[in-house]
């Protein structure tokens, strides 16, 4: 995948993606060690980013998600390449979602980690 991304064109646009399911919170953790406390800052369990190129290409990783994330795709793609990145494979597949004149509609497969990159046809980066 970042090998095919251009990364650096990327804007964090998470104004521009909704869920009916809320994000969670940071938490953190304390452990005993044999040198002492040590506190970690943990993750949430269930949130969602969007990095985006507006018209051309669209970022979304999602970890906990089980309803539909819409994404804000204005201005309006002519047509799109959906694929589904598998971050503990590192496989990459064609992946379904639903585009509107405005917005992307996509599901996870299920609650584990994913990334969905959408691209612009006319702009496809091999």
């Amino acid at each position: 995948l970042l090998a095919r991304l251009h990364w650096w064109k990327l804007q964090p646009m998470d104004h521009a993606i909704t869920c009916p399911q809320p994000r969670g919170q940071d938490h953190r953790l304390e452990l005993a060690t044999s040198r002492g406390k040590v506190k970690l800052r943990c993750p949430p369990q269930t949130t969602y980013w969007l990095l985006a190129e507006p018209g051309r290409q669209y970022l979304v990783y999602a970890r906990g998600v089980t309803a539909d994330l819409s994404i804000d795709i204005a201005p309006a793609m002519s047509g799109y390449s959906a694929q589904l990145y598998n971050p503990r494979t590192g496989d990459m597949t064609t992946s379904d979602c639903d585009i509107e004149p405005d917005s992307l509609r996509w599901k996870p497969p299920d609650e584990r980690d994913w990334v969905l990159w959408v691209t612009d046809r006319e702009t496809i980066i091999k």
